[in-house]
């Protein structure tokens, strides 16, 4: 390459090094995981932890907030692709615990003041005992209430 080919080749690298992050960070695409049964999910992260320092907690018998400051509410059943954005807040019913709804929506207030959505695909069950959850979810990085 010439050199003037070069610093063009680098600065376009560069220019693309800036631009791309800034679009990662207003995105939320879907992920699916399973999560265990007496451990916790972290959306920021997008990774399992111990209860205390999630989001949510997985229990036996739902699924639970891990601090006062996060806050979860099942919203309707239906399609995790199909949510583009959260309701008014008025129309939410936040609380720190709800039961498990296969195919219900449900949306969460992080203690970051961020939003994650999850759908609840399965309750994976051994020996009569809920072994843990798999979800889809999508994690809003920006604080808006906007998922696309």
């Amino acid at each position: 390459m010439i050199p003037k080919q070069r610093k063009l080749f680098l600065k376009i690298i560069i220019l693309l090094a800036l631009i791309f992050p800034a679009f990662a960070q207003g995105s939320s695409s879907v992920n699916s995981i399973f999560i265990p049964t007496w451990q916790g999910f972290d959306f920021a992260k997008a990774k399992i932890v111990d209860r205390e320092e999630g989001d949510i907690v997985i229990l036996p018998g739902g699924i639970e907030t891990s601090s006062l400051q996060v806050e979860i509410a099942a919203l309707e059943k239906g399609f995790i692709e199909d949510i583009k954005n959260l309701p008014e807040e008025e129309v939410i019913n936040w609380t720190n615990f709800e039961e498990y709804v296969i195919d219900m929506l449900y949306a969460v207030r992080t203690g970051n003041k961020k939003y994650a959505l999850f759908e609840l695909i399965d309750v994976k069950v051994s020996d009569d005992e809920i072994i843990g959850i798999e979800i889809e979810y999508k994690y809003q990085p920006n604080g808006s209430k906007e998922f696309d």
